[in-house]
């Protein structure tokens, strides 16, 4: 976040996609048997499906490693609210947050960049 928030003028906004704690659900309803492969690499984490709505009531934010080669540095994100606005502080104030699954598939982020010193 740092390195956005210095990328950022102040005031400046921008918006993201992140995924809800419905996507959760997603996980734990996978199919057994899929052709989508990335379906199939999200079945790897059912297990940890009970953890994962553990950590997301506690505020802490999910990675779940989801492309072949890259678990480190590439992979799914399940990220609570509270998570943002503690950790985004001071760069980032959120500006809006709209979790609509008749409308997204994931929720939509709005932050506005403070004034706050890198």
């Amino acid at each position: 976040m740092r390195e956005l928030a210095r990328a950022i003028r102040p005031g400046g906004v921008f918006a993201l996609t992140l995924e809800p704690r419905r996507f959760i659900d997603f996980i734990r309803d996978v199919p057994e048997k899929s052709d989508h492969a990335w379906y199939n690499l999200l079945k790897m984490h059912q297990p940890r499906v009970p953890e994962f709505y553990q950590d997301f009531d506690a505020d802490k934010l999910i990675f779940m490693p989801t492309n072949v080669g890259h678990e480190q540095d590439y992979g799914d994100a399940v990220v609570p609210m509270p998570f943002i606005e503690t950790h985004w502080q001071p760069w980032f104030g959120v500006v809006s947050y709209l979790d609509d699954p008749e409308r997204f598939w994931q929720a939509v982020l709005v932050v506005k960049r403070t004034s706050a010193a890198i």
